[in-house]
């Protein structure tokens, strides 16, 4: 693992199997940024570009953008899944900051940790890795999505798998919780032991994570690992009378983005697998963990972020299919008003969500490596953009 600690921090404190997802839809598509957005909505402005499979975004207390980035797999590839397609494995995911996102254009992040774990396609897209990181408690958490069964080379570091780290740089990351372990001990869902940690939220008090595979959120407290929350199987619309595990019916929840209200309120993205219309946002009670409200009818959301006027946001990571599969770039966000409205904006393959002020922060792209799909006159790398809101 390597450090590159810019002066700004000196002192301070996937989810998917993608690998065999073609991702031929969304390297036909050939729009610009400027063809995004709406006429409700300023056009987006590219932050940073360049990214590996960005993920999860996350605003600093200071202000800061943190990225996390799955990378790119590496020279390692090994048959995985039933397809028989290939999976490449290296150490090629990071985690990487952006000192001032809201006058930052098209800037290259800087890389804070690199040489984490990294599972992708031959071509460098649909990672799996370090997926999600946020600051607190003067530290970075983030955690990194399980290995896939397979046997692996000698020479690459899963320690970090299946864990929450934290880190208070330059120093190196310590494990803050094994999450693969207490999801075996205790499989929240009784649908089986399963665990793909996804997202983190940092709070004053506490740190929670979303797990996809267990369907659950699990909350870190005084160094004690419990669960806060499982989300219930989806039941509606063509998840239901599903079969699913352990004679349960229905789609899984399989959460992955997270945010806080204003009122303390946890709200959590599911992205009801790849089932159209399964994807929801559920608002927890934040002490207790109980359902409150669900928002409905949407697809394979992938992150959430809650705006200073209550404005829930989901990214949808795609809408529609196409011959090879999901068409990542019908991605959109969408935003839910207080009073129910809804408005998309097309975001091609969005992930992560964070909101600061007036800008909404969205890695965009975020199945794609640096140096793009190849899509002509199309700027296709992992990117983070900011919409003003």
């Amino acid at each position: 693992m390597r450090w590159r600690v810019p002066a700004a921090l000196a002192g301070t404190g996937l989810l998917f199997s993608f690998a065999g997802v073609a991702t031929g839809d969304a390297a036909q598509a050939k729009p610009d940024t400027a063809s995004y957005g709406s006429a409700s909505q300023n056009a987006p402005v590219v932050v940073a570009r360049g990214l590996n499979n960005p993920r999860q975004v996350s605003i600093t207390p200071l202000g800061s953008l943190l990225v996390a980035e799955a990378g790119t797999g590496g020279a390692h590839c090994l048959p995985f899944g039933e397809s028989g397609g290939l999976s490449c494995l290296g150490m090629t995911g990071s985690i990487s900051f952006v000192p001032n996102p809201r006058l930052s254009t098209a800037t290259t992040p800087i890389r804070l940790v690199t040489g984490l774990l990294s599972v992708a396609a031959p071509n460098g897209a649909a990672a799996t890795g370090a997926s999600g990181m946020s600051a607190g408690h003067g530290k970075i958490y983030f955690v990194m999505t399980g290995v896939p069964p397979v046997e692996l080379p000698p020479d690459l570091d899963t320690s970090m798998s299946g864990k929450l780290m934290g880190v208070r740089p330059p120093a190196s990351p310590r494990v803050a919780a094994d999450l693969q372990a207490y999801e075996t001990a205790n499989d929240p869902d009784n649908q089986g032991p399963e665990s793909a940690p996804y997202q983190v939220l940092a709070l004053r008090d506490r740190v929670l994570v979303a797990d996809a595979a267990g369907n659950d959120v699990l909350q870190l407290r005084d160094g004690r690992l419990s669960t806060f929350a499982v989300l219930p199987n989806v039941q509606d619309g063509a998840c239901a009378g599903r079969p699913n595990e352990n004679g349960t019916t229905g789609c899984d929840a399989v959460p992955t983005g997270l945010a806080v209200g204003r009122d303390g309120s946890i709200y959590v993205g599911g992205l009801g697998g790849f089932t159209p219309g399964a994807g929801h946002v559920y608002k927890l009670n934040g002490r207790t963990g109980r359902i409150e409200k669900q928002w409905t009818g949407l697809t394979a959301v992938n992150g959430v972020a809650v705006g200073p006027d209550g404005s829930v946001y989901a990214s949808q990571l795609f809408t529609a299919f196409g011959p090879a599969g999901p068409d990542f770039a019908t991605g959109k966000v969408t935003r839910i008003r207080p009073d129910g409205t809804r408005t998309d904006t097309a975001v091609p393959a969005p992930a992560g969500l964070a909101v600061a002020g007036h800008s909404l922060y969205v890695s965009a792209w975020s199945t794609s490596p640096g140096g793009g799909l190849g899509v002509p006159g199309t700027d296709s790398s992992g990117q983070v953009w900011r919409l003003r809101i």
